[in-house]
């Protein structure tokens, strides 16, 4: 049985800090800057609650949301990011034993992609507090970005109510209301 990480589960209940950029509780969906990122803007998309690997989520309609969120950060991440040649994508959960998805403003070598790749050091930026902060709030401040996420929002909304399992792994952390 493989074991998760709960390293999103503590962030959702705050016992870990973060810079959030969009969150809906109550569909179990998060998207934050990644604490040590390989590129500015470098966003993480998770669930909420623990799920080990991308082939044990519960869920099609939490893949689904989670996918929702994760195009509308790259949206987000254009607008924030215009010089960005592209916005990459990458799907993990290696290091970290809970799936997530990565979106990162690109550049014409993908650096960011060599810099993933050497897992014996793991090279990352090392942004001040002040970058993350002006980071985070072209991300989230941005009339673009708030019509964004609100958008992506709406759209999860549209898919349903949270499935049963999510429903109650997120009232066993305290997010909701007992199911």
């Amino acid at each position: 049985m493989k074991v998760c990480n709960r390293v999103y589960e503590r962030i959702a209940t705050r016992e870990l800090p973060s810079r959030m950029v969009f969150e809906n509780v109550a569909h179990g969906i998060m998207v934050l800057l990644d604490p040590m990122p390989v590129a500015e803007g470098h966003l993480a998309v998770a669930s909420l609650v623990c799920v080990p690997s991308v082939d044990e989520i519960h869920s099609r309609m939490l893949r689904n949301k989670m996918f929702t969120a994760a195009r509308y950060a790259g949206l987000v991440l254009a607008q924030a990011f215009p010089d960005a040649p592209y916005i990459g994508e990458m799907t993990a959960s290696n290091q970290i034993r809970h799936p997530h998805i990565h979106r990162v403003p690109g550049d014409e070598e993908a650096n960011w992609l060599k810099r993933f790749s050497k897992l014996d050091d793991w090279p990352r930026l090392n942004l001040s507090d002040a970058h993350m902060d002006d980071i985070q709030g072209r991300l989230t401040t941005d009339a673009v970005a708030e019509a964004l996420w609100e958008q992506c929002n709406a759209e999860i909304l549209a898919q349903g109510e949270p499935d049963t399992l999510t429903g109650l792994a997120l009232a066993k952390l305290g997010l909701i209301p007992s199911v």
